[in-house]
């Protein structure tokens, strides 16, 4: 079975070619059809039709009596779907690299991480059996990282035992606009956005910003929730720690790369008010642990 999707033209973009004729009609038309913009416009289209049957199918399955795990069991018929009730699951595939890589962010997005196993252009076989488990039984395999306590991937290509969990690297700012210290931060800690238009995060609600490293650019201006222990997050571990495990070094390397490499480390978060935990920072990069 085949569907078309129909992707909505921005009024915007009719009133460009409203005018025209002829070639310069046609090639206005390519451009625009061949433009990232419109790319944009038919991932939306295609995430929002996978997402729709999707839900059809598990309301199908719901009026059915919902799901019942059926591992190593045969349906005896298989045009006959009735008496299937195994839990609903999809495959969305391209023979094409990369392709699925935007559709891709927006169902994460609509459905939510936990819910999809990504196994494009992943060629570690530890990464592909995390991903496979998780697809067949509904849960993902970790371990926990030592540094930041977060749950990371079994494996990682190229990484050996390095944490997949993404850190974003901010300055603070004082009351003058001033840089003071440097952080690593989980991007949970985020409450609001201070310079980040709209327009970046392609409708989705500025409270979206902190799911997703497409939405980031250097130099955003971000309030920060420093409570540590974090409602989310567990206590970080003290300077006294982090001297043990070297950190003179690691600041020493930061500072002759003048702050552009990856080397930086999980400190402590700054003192504050009882009753005041926010701060406003600046983003200078983002890497995992």
């Amino acid at each position: 079975k085949q569907s078309e999707v129909d992707v909505q033209v921005p009024t915007e973009q009719e009133n460009k070619m409203d005018g025209l004729k002829g070639h310069q009609l046609l090639y206005s038309i390519d451009r625009y059809l061949h433009s990232v913009e419109f790319q944009v416009l038919v991932d939306q289209a295609q995430a929002a039709h996978i997402e729709t049957c999707i839900r059809a199918a598990k309301a199908g399955l719901s009026d059915r009596g919902g799901p019942m795990p059926q591992d190593g069991v045969m349906i005896a018929n298989s045009r006959d779907t009735r008496e299937d009730r195994r839990p609903i699951k999809a495959v969305v595939y391209s023979s094409e690299n990369n392709n699925l890589l935007s559709v891709t962010e927006h169902l994460i997005r609509k459905l939510g991480p936990e819910r999809i196993a990504e196994m494009n252009n992943n060629d570690d076989i530890v990464g592909l059996s995390s991903e496979l488990s998780r697809f067949r039984h509904g849960f993902r395999e970790f371990k926990t990282c030592p540094v930041c306590e977060q749950p990371t991937s079994m494996g990682a290509r190229g990484r050996g035992n390095r944490c997949d969990f993404r850190l974003m690297e901010v300055v603070t700012l004082n009351s003058n606009g001033d840089t003071d210290g440097r952080l690593l931060i989980e991007p949970e800690r985020i409450t609001r956005t201070l310079n980040v238009l709209p327009e970046r995060l392609e409708g989705e609600p500025l409270s979206k910003y902190p799911m997703s490293s497409k939405f980031w650019t250097v130099g955003d201006e971000l309030e920060i929730d420093i409570r540590d222990p974090h409602p989310l997050f567990g206590k970080r571990k003290s300077m006294y720690r982090w001297r043990e495990w070297g950190v003179k070094k690691c600041v020493s390397t930061a500072r002759t790369e003048l702050f552009q490499g990856e080397t930086w480390f999980l400190g402590p978060l700054p003192r504050h008010d009882p009753f005041e935990h926010t701060i406003q920072v600046r983003l200078v990069k983002w890497s995992t642990c």
